[in-house]
Formats: structure tokens, C-alpha cells, sequence
């Protein structure tokens, strides 16, 4: 399914091409190639951090800055974009335990693709705040494809928090690894929140299929590949499940 998703061939190849340059480039190399971006707005790659966070990593190179205003020009932001946007679609539509393995401190353009991540996770985090999570949303068809476009957009969410979290990664104060550690919590469990309405919604229409065998089998099976994938991130170690309390599954 990920192969259908406009941008997974457009970015992967990005990451291909433009990865293998940075191995190649020295610092002389980089100022040129910057300096090609810089003349074209269009590559302007624009970012704000939530409030009181700054990524440190990538130490040999500064980051680079753009005359478009409130924007940030360069190679690393564009290998940055990239990283975020193709390890977004693996997240949500395969069932890898890791799409982000490869956002290592030894990688180029570590911190640029660092803040982009926590952008990522602070949009995704303030739109759940505002979503109404409770088992009564997610009754019948169309409220289990409800149910699957949250599930799909929590597991790219807690995606990109995990290199975030990563405690040899990052380094963070006591406030910021207070709100990302509750950003996790909170994500977890909306995800087992919103899993239990797909389960149920699942053993619902078995029974209906045996009686009158009318069955979204495509839409059955996006279901079932969400919950497989949700299950091969426990088996692997990369996520885990938290109890839900009644007050919890409530909000």
C-alpha cells in the first residue's frame, strides 16, 4: 500500500540521491550546493519548534539560514524533509517496527532532520488534543474508518517521537523530557484506545459476514494490516502498551 502514496517514490529516491552527495562533499562542497539552493525560494523549508526546545547534533556545520523570511535553506533541511516525509508513509502504511532507524547523530543533517521531527509530533500532538477519542465515535462503518485514519496518524506520530526520546540522542531538561515523556503516554494510549474500536468493529462484521455475506473485504484487511503492524512494533521492543483507565477511554 505504501507504494501508492504520492511522494514515497519521490522522497525515497531523494534520500537515495541525496545521501549518497553528502557522502561524497566536503565543507567546500556543501557552501556551493547551499549556495544553488539559497537562490531558489521554492527549497525554503519553513519550521517552528514548540516552545523551549533546541536540538543539538550535527556539530560540523551550522545550520544553514535563507534570505525568505521565517524559512531555512540547504541541503540538510532538504535531506531533512525527506527523512520526516518518507519515514511518515513507511510508518502509517507498512508494518516496519523502525522507520526511522536511520536518524542517527552520526548522520548528516541529524539536527535539522531532528527539529523536524518534533514539528511533526507537536502538530500531531495538538490535533489529538482536540479530538474526540471516546469508544462511541468509532460505532458501525463509519466510524471504524474514523477509527483507522487516527490509528494510522498516532502510529506516525509515536514514530517520530521515538529517535526524539532516544536519551544518548538528545539531551533535554527536566520540563522538556517531562512533556515528551507525556506526549508518549497520551499517544499510547489513544492508540489503544482506537484499536479496541477497530477489534470490536472487526468481530462485529465477522459475525455479519457469516449471516449475510456482504463484507468490505479491502477495508477489513487495511484494518487487520493496522492492528499486525501495531503488533510487530511490541514484538520488536519499539513501542509497548499501557493500561487505559476508565476515566482515560472517557475523554
Amino acid at each position: 500500500m505504501a507504494r501508492r502514496v504520492v511522494g514515497f517514490l519521490e522522497y525515497g529516491n531523494a534520500l537515495d540521491y541525496l545521501d549518497r552527495l553528502a557522502s561524497m562533499s566536503d565543507e567546500q562542497d556543501f557552501a556551493a550546493i547551499d549556495s544553488i539552493i539559497a537562490d531558489h525560494d521554492e527549497f525554503a523549508i519553513f519550521c517552528e519548534l514548540p516552545g523551549g526546545f533546541q536540538i543539538e547534533g550535527d556539530n560540523r556545520r551550522s545550520v544553514g539560514q535563507t534570505s525568505v523570511p521565517g524559512g531555512k535553506q540547504g541541503l540538510a533541511w532538504l535531506i531533512g524533509l525527506a527523512r520526516l516525509e518518507f519515514g511518515a508513509i513507511v510508518s502509517g502504511y507498512t508494518e516496519h517496527p523502525s522507520p526511522y532507524q536511520y536518524v542517527q547523530p552520526d548522520r548528516y543533517a541529524y539536527a535539522e532532520t531532528m527539529q523536524l521531527l518534533l514539528e511533526g509530533v507537536d502538530s500531531h500532538y495538538k490535533a489529538l488534543q482536540q479530538t474526540n477519542l471516546s469508544q462511541d465515535r468509532f460505532r458501525g462503518s463509519d466510524g471504524v474508518k474514523v477509527a483507522l485514519t487516527l490509528s494510522r496518524r498516532l502510529r506516525i506520530a509515536r514514530a517520530m517521537l521515538r529517535p526524539i526520546m532516544e536519551p544518548e540522542r538528545s539531551r533535554y531538561t527536566s520540563q522538556q523530557a517531562s512533556q515528551l515523556e507525556k506526549a508518549a503516554v497520551d499517544l499510547d494510549n489513544a492508540q489503544v484506545s482506537v484499536n479496541k474500536g477497530i477489534r470490536e468493529w472487526l468481530a462485529s462484521t465477522q459475525q455479519s459476514y457469516h449471516r449475510t455475506g456482504s463484507v468490505q473485504r479491502d477495508f477489513i484487511n487495511a484494518c487487520g494490516q493496522m492492528l499486525v503492524a501495531e503488533q510487530r512494533e511490541i514484538q520488536a521492543g519499539t513501542t509497548q502498551v499501557r493500561p487505559v483507565s476508565q476515566s482515560e477511554s472517557a475523554k
